[in-house]
């Protein structure tokens, strides 16, 4: 039997362990005899219909086309591939992570490997996993545990059951959420700019059959809730078989030319380090590199004028003591010279953001907190963690976070205003906050 047929068959194995052999009369013998595998509008034990639902029900609107091109993506869109059968591109990816979209990989052994792999993630097939619990002793379940309690997907999941699972072997800068015993990863997440990058190494998971399954329901409610809330997705796009993508990802900007202009350029130069990725970089190599940049680092502190007291955004204070011409004016240029009416401060008001959920994640071992926790969860835990004052403070500097652009579009020409008062008040709120977290 064939490796597609030595899966199938385990996929009808589990169909029927999960449900109990009754039910079977109801469903193909195989899944040749009914839907195609993974079918979005299939309600058959093999499609993608009770994910579809579960999508829907969490607001967003669910897509699934034979053939889409990248530019036609907007900011809001998610992108699921679920065991692609053409070459997906890593260059897309990243492309479209860098601009705020959200991506799923979900695939075993289909055509997403080498962009999975230039991101780090090394995936082999499916090994004995001899200290891995089985569902119902199921030589071919084995269950993947959580290895990030604390991650949003995990919440709830006490493991996810398996169908021969593809197994990533490295995880590069990815942060692993399920795994096995031994060592190797079943789901992984990372942040890639504004986006978020969500793999996933057996894609058989997410059918239907599966989500019969307690914890991969719930692991599937999770998923869709962090594409909708945490990365503010309004539409999901999966990409099934042999749907064709094509073009370029749009810039987060589209009516800027120069944006457009900057993407293109980007996404050759991600074209070119992929190809420089496929190469092999010897052990001497590594060494002479690594004490180059040791020695440029060294080289820079010994420059430096000095470092910051502050932790929290102190060299964008918009009149720093002692450094009267190193105000944001000088920084970040004239109005004027900007040939602008007016001077922004979005862009270091994004800067202090981000040095905020820098300082929150370190204080509560928690990836970008301000995006991957809700409003209450994030109270509850600083509060917990650092204090009621601490929160009382946070309280007063959420609003103003909330009220940023994102800083792709706060570096972008023509972006969003910020008022030189309205940065101060932010700056101030956040040394507030810093103060009453104990930062130094």
């Amino acid at each position: 039997m064939s490796g597609r047929g030595t899966r199938l068959a385990g996929l009808l194995a589990l169909a029927l362990a999960a449900v109990g052999a009754p039910a079977a009369a109801d469903e193909p013998s195989d899944a040749g005899d009914g839907a195609a595998d993974f079918d979005l509008s299939s309600s058959a034990w093999n499609g993608l219909g009770t994910f579809g639902s579960v999508a829907r029900s969490a607001g967003l609107t669910v897509k699934g086309p034979d053939e889409f091109r990248l530019e036609e993506l907007g900011e809001r869109d998610a992108v699921l591939f679920v065991h692609p059968t053409r070459a997906v591109e890593a260059s897309a990816l990243t492309a479209l992570a860098r601009r705020g979209n959200a991506i799923v990989v979900a695939d075993h052994v289909g055509e997403a490997k080498d962009a999975l792999a230039r991101l780090g993630l090394l995936r082999e097939r499916p090994g004995l996993l001899e200290d891995a619990e089985r569902y119902r002793d199921l030589s071919f379940a084995p269950i993947a545990s959580p290895t990030a309690p604390g991650s949003p997907l995990a919440k709830d999941v006490r493991g996810l059951v398996t169908n021969h699972p593809a197994l990533f072997t490295r995880t590069g800068q990815m942060s692993p959420i399920f795994g096995f015993p031994s060592g190797e990863t079943a789901v992984a997440e990372g942040r890639v700019g504004r986006g978020r990058i969500i793999a996933i190494s057996d894609p058989s998971i997410l059918i239907n059959r599966m989500l019969e399954l307690e914890d991969n329901l719930q692991f599937a409610i999770n998923l869709v809730r962090e594409l909708r809330v945490a990365q503010g997705a309004e539409r999901l796009v999966v990409v099934t078989g042999d749907a064709r993508v094509s073009g370029t990802p749009p810039p987060p900007d589209a009516d800027s030319h120069i944006a457009q202009t900057l993407a293109r350029a980007a996404h050759r130069l991600d074209d070119a380090a992929d190809e420089l990725g496929e190469y092999l970089i010897t052990e001497p190599a590594i060494r002479a590199a690594a004490l180059a940049v040791a020695a440029a680092i060294a080289i820079a502190c010994v420059a430096a004028p000095g470092a910051p007291r502050r932790a929290i955004g102190q060299w964008v204070a918009a009149a720093p003591a002692r450094s009267p011409r190193a105000d944001l004016d000088a920084i970040f240029g004239r109005a004027g010279d900007l040939g602008r009416a007016r001077l922004s401060f979005a862009l270091p008001a994004t800067v202090v953001r981000d040095n905020i959920d820098r300082l929150l994640a370190e204080r509560l071992c928690c990836h970008a907190p301000l995006s991957s926790l809700s409003e209450q969860d994030l109270a509850r835990r600083v509060e917990r963690e650092l204090g009621r004052e601490a929160a009382r403070a946070l309280a007063r500097l959420t609003p103003l976070l909330a009220a940023l652009p994102a800083r792709g579009s706060a570096a972008a020409p023509g972006g969003p205003y910020v008022s030189r008062r309205g940065f101060e008040r932010l700056h101030s709120a956040a040394r507030r906050f810093e103060a009453a977290a104990g930062a130094s």
